[in-house]
């Protein structure tokens, strides 16, 4: 016998779905970025330009790392109240 489930147990269902296959095409595309990277620039590799690459990373990372900090700060300010 199957099991119904409601509009909102499916809706639920399709958002964690989808946040799971998001994550798992941010994961690839993370761990994909270096040989795509080696891909685009003509061989040898040029080890300096790569490195300014990844430079490039770590700045445009701190803003997510800020906003993300700044969220857990509000939320344990909701909490204590």
């Amino acid at each position: 016998m199957a099991v119904r489930r409601t509009r909102g147990e499916r809706y639920r269902f399709r958002r964690l779905l989808l946040q799971v296959w998001l994550s798992a095409g941010l994961v690839a595309a993370v761990v994909a970025s270096p040989l795509l990277l080696a891909w685009v620039s003509s061989w040898p590799v040029r080890w300096p330009e790569l490195s300014d690459v990844g430079q490039a990373y770590g700045t445009v990372s701190a803003v997510p790392s800020a906003l993300g900090f700044c969220g857990i700060a509000i939320s344990v300010y909701m909490q204590r109240e």
